[in-house]
């Protein structure tokens, strides 16, 4: 009888313990989905940004296949330049952002290693 009233409790917050991670898998995917699907949906992109200070960033954005340097700043964005000869660099970042699952990505990181 101890055994029982010792190892249920256990059992029970095991299985909880793993609910909760499934519905977190699932909750995880269903957001990566609908940010893939806000992100890339429209002819407006950022290829890139770098931040300068807190507030402060450099990016490079894709507008209707046309790219231009913008400055970020907290109540501002400036377009500092056009840039008609940039080609976006292929390389292992962007290769992530086109992710398109957990499951991928847990795949991806575990091949590396």
């Amino acid at each position: 009888m101890s055994f029982f009233s010792d190892v249920l409790p256990l059992i029970g917050a095991m299985i909880a313990i793993i609910v909760i991670l499934y519905l977190t898998y699932l909750a995880s995917k269903y957001v990566s989905k609908k940010y893939v699907q806000t992100s890339n949906g429209g002819s407006i992109q950022i290829v890139e940004r770098m931040g300068l200070a807190q507030d402060k960033m450099l990016a490079i954005c894709r507008v209707d296949g046309e790219y231009m340097l913008l400055g970020i700043a907290n109540n501002n964005i400036s377009i500092l330049k056009e840039l008609p000869d940039y080609e976006p660099p292929k390389n292992e970042s962007q290769e992530n952002l086109s992710i398109n699952s957990f499951m991928d990505a847990f795949k991806k990181v575990g091949t590396k290693k």
